[in-house]
């Protein structure tokens, strides 16, 4: 299903989206329950967003980081939130 809303972004920004939404479906969804569950840190979903370049994304290039807009951020937030909140 296409959200209406997506109309608004830019192609970059709807592909991080769905890179977000797979990463999303592909490790967060699946170890959700179980992580609220045990109640237990989810290091592994923290080592995913880092390898995919999720963590520190706002952060300016000159300091280390990727340089993205807080929208970008924003995007990732929302889609992993659907997954696990």
């Amino acid at each position: 299903m296409i959200d209406p809303l997506d109309s608004a972004l830019s192609p970059a920004e709807r592909a991080l989206q769905v890179r977000a939404r797979d990463l999303a479906d592909a490790v967060i969804r699946p170890q959700a329950a179980e992580t609220d569950r045990v109640e237990r840190y989810p290091w592994p979903v923290v080592d995913a967003l880092t390898q995919a370049g999720f963590m520190g994304m706002t952060i300016p290039a000159a300091y280390g980081g990727a340089g993205h807009s807080f929208l970008d951020a924003s995007l990732v937030v929302e889609e992993v939130a659907k997954a696990c909140t």
